[in-house]
């Protein structure tokens, strides 16, 4: 977990014509721990990183929150995290697992996420937390020639990343 003082980590693109799968896998996953670190230290500059890796069609899929269903768009999306942000000044999202799916063939990737989510309504930081677990989506557009973060995909719920004594992790339940 990143803490408002670290540096989150690069989201430099890697070639995409010699990049292997883990090179992908490793770069999304590091374009999404990068919104992430950006909306726990508030940074909702739709100018800078990361939000250049986010496409302006960004959309939710979020049936827990019709509220969120409603954003078809990247300034949408972070005018809401910025309004919920403004709202629940101690919320915060920790990540506690991440797994992708790469497709380099199709120019598309995956990256599931296990989070908490505190400070927000009806879970006050410090007492509660509320598991969470969505799908980010990601394609790589050849006019760009980086990947890009399209959709989320997110539903309440109990974990679905298993982590194992050997490190290796498991995906059960909604997966």
């Amino acid at each position: 977990m990143l803490t408002p003082d670290e540096d989150p980590p690069s989201s430099e693109d890697p070639p995409s014509s010699v990049a292997t799968h883990n090179e992908v896998a490793t770069h999304v996953e590091s374009i999404l721990r990068n919104v992430i670190h950006a909306i726990n230290t508030r940074n909702f500059n739709i100018k800078t990183p990361p939000w250049d890796s986010v496409t302006a069609d960004y959309c939710i899929a979020c049936p827990h929150n019709p509220r969120l269903n409603l954003v078809s768009s990247k300034s949408e999306w972070i005018q809401s995290l910025e309004d919920f942000a403004k709202s629940y000044p101690d919320s915060h999202i920790t990540i506690d697992c991440l797994m992708s799916s790469v497709s380099q063939n199709s120019g598309h990737a995956k990256v599931f996420m296990e989070c908490r989510v505190t400070g927000g309504p009806g879970f006050p930081s410090g007492k509660m937390s509320k598991p969470t677990m969505s799908m980010h989506e990601f394609r790589f557009v050849e006019s760009l020639g980086r990947w890009m973060f399209v959709k989320e995909t997110t539903v309440n719920g109990a974990p679905v990343c298993v982590p194992w004594m050997d490190g290796e992790v498991s995906v059960w339940g909604g997966g």
